[in-house]
């Protein structure tokens, strides 16, 4: 069962999601407000509830970071997981050599994507933030 901690009004759960890759304990962590004029049976009822159904959530998967993720958080971790998947090959390879060499621009190897392509590529702004990956 995950611990309960009284903090003003509100009560923070907080459940163990297992051990990351270097043995740190994950703590997974939700607040739960009761509503106004609950007494104190009922709040204790209904917080046992929110803790067992959170801590269901966190060990079947449920919960995710993206309640409190910010856009940008939400752009790097979608082009992490999936950039592979959607951007052609010859992007990625180009995108793995503008990293490493840091000398050509992402216009000039947007040149070279089309020339080898041979398709007109007219945005720009997707295929920088493709090689910003």
């Amino acid at each position: 069962m995950g611990s309960i901690e009284k903090r003003g009004n509100s009560y923070r759960v907080t459940v163990s999601n297992g051990r990351d890759v270097n043995g740190k304990q994950i703590l997974e962590k939700d607040t739960f407000t009761p509503a106004p004029g609950m007494t104190k049976r009922q709040i204790e009822t209904t917080l046992n509830e929110f803790v067992v159904d959170f801590e269901r959530a966190v060990k079947d998967g449920r919960n995710i970071r993206g309640e409190r993720m910010t856009l940008e958080e939400l752009s790097k971790l979608f082009l992490k997981d999936m950039a592979p998947c959607i951007v052609p090959p010859l992007v990625m390879a180009a995108a793995k050599q503008l990293k490493s060499q840091q000398k050509q621009t992402a216009l000039e190897i947007g040149s070279q994507w089309i020339g080898l392509r041979g398709k007109d590529f007219d945005n720009n702004f997707v295929f920088t933030q493709w090689i910003a990956v």
